[in-house]
């Protein structure tokens, strides 16, 4: 089952999409179109729970424990259990429940492989038509992570280096592209969960070398050097997954990782 952070943060998010969904629906009865928008509204917290690493690696949950949760009935849970054992963000047991992933090294390394892929071309997108809104937010995302570094807050770090990064994603227009990488993420959302219960791994000065390569991207958005702004999130990409994959997997500290580039 969830703990309790996890439940907590679920039940809420549910009872807000409820509330604003009921005020917007309409007065007649319509019977199909509600069932439908209730299993919408599950997937997505189920969803955005795995994107954010609320749940941990191999952790089992029930049917049962999620409708109790979201304040719903089975039926919309089974359906979103279904739709992400599709897209490889939960295991399906025998038992009916279903499993968070074991984040293994061959999955973490293949995960980092096409992340660098797709979301490089994600950015290179971004710097061919970059628009001023969208260049502000970005840059505003980046500025707001430097604060957090002050603050030494690595779990905040980890949420608002995940909020600069889909800010560079949806300046490059592809519905597509960006739901590929969130469901890249969705499936890497355990690892996070793993970072923040070791927060002391990675302390904040070392992680705000992590992500520093987030300055050249700026940089190339502003040239509109898609090439650069290619290199420039792979580097991020690959570097960040080199400290995380020798102190998870390996179990070495942060600056032994930081300081030995072959780690």
């Amino acid at each position: 089952m969830a703990d309790e952070p996890a439940q907590a943060a679920l039940r809420d998010g549910a009872r807000a999409t409820t509330a604003t969904t009921t005020a917007e629906e309409p007065a007649g009865p319509v019977p199909r179109l509600s069932h439908e928008t209730m299993q919408g509204r599950v997937y997505r917290e189920m969803r955005a729970a795995l994107l954010q690493g609320r749940f941990r690696p191999g952790e089992v949950l029930t049917v049962r424990g999620l409708a109790e949760m979201l304040g719903t009935s089975p039926m919309p849970v089974r359906e979103a259990i279904r739709r992400l054992v599709g897209d490889g963000s939960l295991e399906l047991l025998k038992s009916g429940s279903a499993r968070v992933p074991v984040l293994t090294l061959q999955r973490f390394d293949e995960l980092t492989d096409v992340r660098a892929v797709l979301e490089g071309h994600a950015a290179a997108r971004a710097a061919e038509q970059m628009e001023s809104a969208a260049f502000a937010a970005i840059r505003a995302s980046n500025e707001h992570l430097d604060r957090l570094f002050t603050a030494g807050d690595i779990p905040a770090l980890v949420n608002a280096n995940k909020d600069f990064h889909f800010a560079v994603y949806r300046a490059a227009h592809s519905e597509v592209l960006f739901a590929s990488i969130e469901s890249l993420w969705q499936q890497g959302g355990p690892y996070l969960a793993e970072l923040h219960q070791g927060t002391n791994k990675l302390p904040p000065i070392r992680y705000a070398q992590a992500v520093g390569h987030h300055f050249d991207l700026i940089a190339a958005f502003a040239k509109g050097d898609a090439a650069g702004a290619r290199a420039a999130m792979e580097a991020d990409i690959r570097d960040s997954a080199r400290i995380y994959r020798a102190v998870m997997f390996f179990g070495r500290t942060a600056d032994e990782a930081y300081s030995d580039p072959g780690a």
